[in-house]
């Protein structure tokens, strides 16, 4: 993986708002004033590709002594396996993460929400959003109704499991956990500007 463009170091540091222990202060402090950029796409679906594309860039951010690594991100969500396997590669990473929701009309929507919510730092474009963190089922419907009304044990399962985690996570990046849990429970999403109102601290 290597850099698809240069980033001024400034522009990213004024762009990106605080979002946990690497805030825009923190970030100019901990890097040299020429430290390079490393920069990533997380576009389309998550999948086990997804995950390995985002160790190599991990890896490579870490290696090759660059000061950020920034995702810009376009995606509708994908496998929970996949997702968590990304968010432990992000939390474990000794380069701070970055995710940009960009260009504007993207989103960073189910499996984008845990993503972005673990990155030391989250941003938005214009006329961007995120969130419908619900967990949703691949199986085929049912007609029966027995079926239908019965408890979904399993995916009440699935759903705690991912608010608990959500939760977690936004806690240790001090956000608003309250908020990023709606966001998986209730599945709602939030533009931009809802994003710096209602979700950081």
């Amino acid at each position: 993986m290597s850099p698809k463009r240069s980033i001024p170091l400034i522009f990213v540091l004024l762009t990106l708002g605080a979002g946990g222990p690497h805030d825009a202060g923190a970030l100019a402090q901990e890097m040299r004033p020429a430290a390079r950029i490393l920069v990533g796409e997380l576009r389309g679906p998550i999948t086990p590709v997804t995950v390995e594309y985002v160790g190599m860039a991990v890896e490579k951010a870490a290696q090759e002594g660059y000061g950020l690594l920034v995702f810009e991100m376009d995606t509708p969500g994908g496998l929970v396996v996949s997702t968590e396997a990304i968010i432990q590669k992000i939390l474990g990473a000794t380069v701070p993460v970055a995710v940009l929701v960009t260009p504007g009309g993207a989103q960073a929507a189910s499996a984008g929400l845990y993503i972005a919510n673990a990155a030391d730092i989250i941003a938005m474009a214009p006329g961007t959003r995120i969130g419908a963190g619900h967990p949703v089922s691949i199986a085929p419907g049912t007609d029966n109704k027995k079926e239908e009304s019965a408890r979904d044990l399993m995916g009440e399962k699935v759903e705690n499991d991912l608010a608990a985690s959500v939760r977690s996570i936004a806690t240790q990046r001090k956000r608003n956990a309250v908020v990023y849990e709606r966001m998986v429970r209730e599945s709602i999403s939030l533009a931009v500007g809802e994003l710096v109102g209602r979700v950081n601290r």
